[in-house]
């Protein structure tokens, strides 16, 4: 659960600096509001009013019409049981792990998806790979996972994947 600001303790404050040396380091424009943004997700520290607590139910429904053994959709639902959300995957047998064939987020920027890819990295308990094309808000979920230490970048396979 994330600690509110305010209430932060001595080591998300010290994370918290290093992230923003680390975001204002970079040669690369990033907004100020992003780079409060990915320090804030990185470090696990969240703002009053923003809800992220999620949870993953499978979509039984969506998964009957599609016929599919290997396909698994998801929705994102917050703590009041509200849809904010949804990840569809499919097991591929060629890479014994899952791939992310679609994500959406209603509210996006409020790291809904952040904490739904870790909650579906967590729950499946197998690899979990991006798909090769990507939008440019999904390229940016995975590069944060990544910076986060939950992804790496598979070269070979031109995806991210998940890290156990």
């Amino acid at each position: 659960m994330p600690v509110f600001i305010g209430s932060t303790t001595p080591s998300q404050r010290a994370c918290l600096s290093k992230e923003f040396k680390k975001l204002y380091a970079k040669k690369t424009f990033i907004p100020r509001k992003q780079k409060i943004a990915i320090a804030l997700n990185t470090c696990n520290v969240g703002i009053k009013g923003v809800k992220k607590d999620v949870d993953l139910i499978i979509d039984k429904k969506y998964q009957s019409i599609m016929n599919d053994a290997d396909f698994y959709p998801f929705l994102i639902v917050d703590d009041k049981g509200n849809v904010v959300g949804s990840i569809n995957v499919n097991y591929r047998n060629d890479l014994n792990a899952f791939q992310i064939s679609n994500s959406k987020v209603v509210d996006k920027g409020k790291g809904i998806g952040k904490k739904a890819y870790l909650l579906l990295i967590k729950k499946l308990k197998k690899p979990v790979y991006s798909d090769s094309s990507l939008t440019q808000d999904a390229e940016n979920l995975w590069r944060s996972l990544v910076r986060s230490g939950y992804a790496k970048f598979d070269e070979s396979k031109g995806k991210f994947v998940s890290k156990k």
